[in-house]
């Protein structure tokens, strides 16, 4: 049974390639090599140098002491040095972006998380003095709803942050209406 394996994998052109056949099996082997270039070679572990970029059919046959023959072949692609090193500089580029991606989101869940949680305990503490938390409960939930989704649906992570603010700032014109209101009725009472 004819078999062998090549190192390095993937070969580059002008770089020696070592082919091997010790996985064939049989005995009293030789060993016939067909490189597809128009090159051949005998031994069980032979080396081989590519001069162009291309698809090789690599052919080995296998005679055994009784002369029956087995034959293996692989097809084996030869890029260029060049070629491995853009293949790896777009692996670079494309980690570097989904880094960069996963850095700044992690910074807008944290500043979604760190602004929501300020906003929502200055709604409570000013709620708190003036004994509206009834008044104040609806826009706690609202900071913790859109706390939560900016937190686990990312692409919404933005909006969350806006939300917390327009949250807060609808808070803050609620109590200063109340507060007109309650300013007014004291003036009112007090004329009665």
């Amino acid at each position: 049974m004819a078999d062998f394996t090549y190192y390095p994998d993937p070969p580059v052109v002008d770089e020696e390639i070592e082919f091997d056949a010790s996985g064939s099996s049989g005995e009293g082997l030789q060993y016939i090599w067909d490189f597809g270039d128009g090159h051949e070679a005998r031994g069980m572990i032979v080396n081989h140098t590519y001069r162009e970029v291309g698809v090789y059919t690599v052919v080995l046959v296998v005679i055994n002491s009784t002369g029956g023959a087995d034959t293996y072949s692989e097809s084996i692609y030869v890029g260029s040095e060049m070629e491995g090193t853009f293949i790896l500089l777009i692996l670079v580029f494309y980690l570097l972006i989904f880094c960069g991606f996963a850095l700044i989101m992690a910074l807008l869940s944290a500043t979604n998380l760190i602004l929501g949680g300020i906003l929502a305990y200055r709604v409570y503490t000013k709620a708190k003095k003036s004994d509206r938390m009834d008044t104040a409960k609806p826009y706690l939930i609202a900071h913790l709803i859109s706390g939560i989704i900016g937190f686990f649906y990312y692409p919404v992570v933005i909006f969350s942050i806006i939300g917390h603010i327009v949250i807060f700032i609808l808070f803050k014109n609620k109590m200063h209406d109340m507060d007109l209101e309650t300013k007014k009725c004291s003036r009112i009472k007090r004329k009665t």
